[in-house]
């Protein structure tokens, strides 16, 4: 009896080759795969489904087990442009790889996801990032999951973790005093302004001397340095000379390590990252081995020449005494960078950039800004308190995040959950794209649409509501160093335009090439956070003093 299988069928019409037939069983795989969702969504479509105890309809989608995520991964701000387009309402469905997501739009819904923090954890999307994108051992892991008391001084309700195990507690604590306490906060930002205005010595120019270079890599090279010694130590340039390359490589490829991408497809990334754990787990190693750890960690002095700031070594301590091991915490203390420069240093270079294709923006910045400081000699010091008030510069640096921030709060429902007459059902995970919120029409300036830059719009203007505006996250999980990552970039800023006269040259790509536009943010990590430019700006630089 001949064989009716589907392999058998197709054989008897085609010349039998493997591959032509694994891409015809493909084909059928991926577009029956896009008709059953595409009917699914619009049935779900038809009608209004809030208040009526059911979710939203799902983004159709091509690929099996994977989902949307490859079209999120290709340009993440086109796809929740996209997803937002096809909702009614608000919010809809969209497979993501593993995940089940729900993506949120709209202030009063954002503003409820952030108010409702006990229902919602961030825990596994940070623990994602340990897993994905920093490569923490599993070991070290299961320490960081078996915790779920929360981040809180009160565990979560029926949490039986002991208070030394409470590895979340810990860390947000250290982070607290240290990166939001009037004290440790000074602290650092005093040694991040004593080290940024040292690299900018190393390569001074004469008064009156003329200098063309690429502003964005200039600066963030010189930023980086400052930061990364202010938050580490600057021993960690002792194990890895190539630190601050090696960070940036690795970051530019944190949505497809995120992802979940195979390494073979992020070979580069992944050898970069590599290197530059391995750069702190040798540091970390070489601090206990020659017996300074105890020392250090007993010491109050607000930064240490091996390991750097009060908030690095308190962290560390916690995580010590918690039992994640020497490459686990080398790792880590690796990572913490992504959430401080991987945002701090491409906002102030925009702000910059921005700056310096405006001569008139950057001449009303300079005179501003020369109110908030002293200039003795060839030293300035900043006065924080003024600086942070200007009106023009705090104009500048909110229209900066919400143009060049794209976060993506995300978390993960411990309980169902009522949003907008839609169910969100426990064990799913909700997305908060800020890009969403902040291109919205909402914003002041009709003459200038919201997805332009323009330095006046929120001149005389409060802040807007956490729910339109959110660069820095929101809720319990709002990112702890937006505080210290505020002050660097305004005093980074501030020194740059009062000590130097810059003079806008032109554009240029990456690899010296000529650029007919300028730079635009580089989506690869849409959704992530800060985002860098796509090229570069030449400009003139002389010192002023």
């Amino acid at each position: 009896m001949a064989s009716s299988s589907p392999l058998a069928i197709l054989e008897g019409y085609l010349p039998f080759n493997t591959w032509i037939t694994t891409l015809i069983i493909a084909a059928i795989c991926l577009s029956s795969t896009y008709i059953f969702t595409t009917l699914s969504f619009f049935i779900k479509s038809f009608g209004d489904r809030r208040n009526k105890g059911l979710e939203p309809p799902t983004l159709p989608y091509w690929i099996p087990v994977l989902g949307s995520s490859m079209v999120m991964l290709k340009n993440g701000h086109e796809f929740y442009e996209g997803a937002m387009d096809k909702a009614k309402g608000s919010i809809i469905g969209a497979r993501l790889g593993p995940m089940y997501v729900y993506l949120i739009s709209g202030a009063s819904n954002i503003q409820t996801i952030f108010r409702n923090s006990r229902a919602l954890s961030s825990d596994f999307l940070v623990l994602e990032v340990y897993r994905k994108v920093i490569n923490v051992p599993k070991a070290d892991l299961k320490i960081f999951q078996n915790d779920n008391s929360g981040p809180a001084k009160d565990a979560f309700p029926g949490t039986e973790i002991p208070e030394e195990q409470r590895i979340w507690r810990h860390i947000h604590h250290a982070q607290a005093v240290n990166l939001q306490s009037k004290e440790g906060l000074e602290a650092i930002v005093r040694v991040f302004t004593r080290e940024f205005l040292s690299v900018l010595k190393e390569d001074e120019l004469e008064i009156g001397e003329w200098k063309e270079l690429g502003m964005y890599q200039w600066f963030r090279t010189k930023m980086s340095t400052a930061s990364t010694v202010a938050l580490i130590g600057r021993r960690i340039f002792e194990h890895n000379p190539q630190t601050i390359e090696d960070f940036w490589e690795y970051f530019a490829g944190f949505m497809a390590l995120f992802l979940g991408l195979p390494d073979f497809m992020n070979a580069k990334i992944v050898a970069a990252r590599e290197r530059s754990m391995d750069g702190f787990v040798e540091l970390l190693k070489s601090v206990e081995g020659e017996g300074k750890y105890e020392g250090i960690m007993r010491s109050e002095e607000e930064w240490d020449e091996d390991l750097g700031s009060m908030f690095n070594r308190a962290g560390d301590k916690a995580m010590r005494e918690c039992g994640v091991t020497l490459e686990g915490r080398g790792r880590l203390m690796a990572g913490s960078l992504i959430g401080i420069n991987g945002n701090a240093i491409p906002t102030a270079a925009w702000l910059l950039l921005e700056c310096i294709q405006d001569p008139a923006l950057l001449s009303s910045l300079r005179d501003e800004i020369l109110t908030a400081v002293t200039i003795t000699g060839e030293d300035i010091k900043v006065h924080m308190d003024k600086l942070s008030v200007l009106p023009l510069l705090a104009s500048v640096f909110t229209e900066t995040l919400r143009l060049r921030i794209s976060t993506t709060p995300t978390r993960q429902l411990r309980n169902d959950l009522l949003v907008d007459g839609y169910l969100l059902k426990k064990g799913n995970t909700v997305m908060c794209p800020s890009h969403i919120a902040h291109i919205n029409n909402i914003w002041p300036s009709p003459s200038h649409p919201p997805d332009t830059f323009f330095a006046e719009r929120f001149l005389n203007e409060k802040e807007p509501d956490a729910g339109k505006y959110f660069p820095f996250g929101g809720g319990s999980s709002k990112c702890p160093g937006r505080f210290f990552a505020k002050q660097e970039i305004l005093i980074a800023v501030a020194i740059i335009i009062a000590r130097f006269d810059i003079e806008f040259v032109g554009f240029e790509d990456f690899d010296g090439g000529e650029s007919e536009r300028g730079p635009e943010p580089d989506i690869r990590n849409a959704g992530s956070g800060a985002l860098v430019p796509d090229r570069e700006v030449r400009c003139r630089m002389r010192r002023r003093f």
